[in-house]
């Protein structure tokens, strides 16, 4: 938070102004409504556009910090998640391409059935699915749109500025390469 602060006091970054984050990142400070604090996000767009039919636009994979915390990674979707319940939550049918190596991780779907939340339901600790994203150079998630309908989204995540990720959500992802 105190980052984001300073690095609103200086003018080196808006509130709701996007700016470059290495790579294809780009990072952004959201102020909250409610609480008057800051969040720090960064985004990154997908590679290419997906349509289910019904919606079509870019994926996005959006990592959120505040107070120098990392909160929660989300891929959002232009399209409706097929997903079923299973023990508490709501899970979608993915498989992901880490540089060419797959596995199928449950991620958790949100309310809105138009996000998956990356490190949801079956990663032994919390930041696992953000440190395969941040890892890789080649990031691809295979989904069900609706029963038997399939969509693949491509991400490219190589050259995240480092520096500035740690300073907006603590060292969690310092190590990480």
């Amino acid at each position: 938070m105190k980052t984001v602060m300073l690095l609103l006091l200086m003018g080196a970054v808006s509130a709701g102004q996007s700016i470059p984050a290495g790579g294809k990142w780009t990072y952004q400070a959201v102020q909250d409504k409610m609480t008057d604090g800051y969040w720090s996000v960064f985004t990154l767009r997908a590679d290419d556009a997906i349509a289910d039919g019904v919606q079509s636009g870019f994926p996005e994979i959006r990592i959120t910090c505040s107070g120098r915390s990392w909160q929660d990674t989300v891929m959002h979707v232009p399209a409706i998640i097929e997903s079923r319940f299973l023990v508490d939550a709501y899970v979608g049918t993915v498989t992901i391409s880490v540089d060419g190596k797959q596995h199928e991780p449950l991620w958790e779907v949100d309310s809105s059935r138009e996000a998956f939340f990356v490190d949801g339901f079956d990663y032994m600790h919390r930041g696992g699915g953000t440190k395969e994203i941040l890892r890789s150079a080649d990031f691809r998630v295979r989904f069900e749109a609706y029963p038997g309908r399939f969509l693949v989204t491509r991400f490219s995540p190589a050259g995240i500025n480092r520096e500035m990720l740690v300073k907006a959500c603590g060292a969690k992802f310092a190590k990480v390469k």
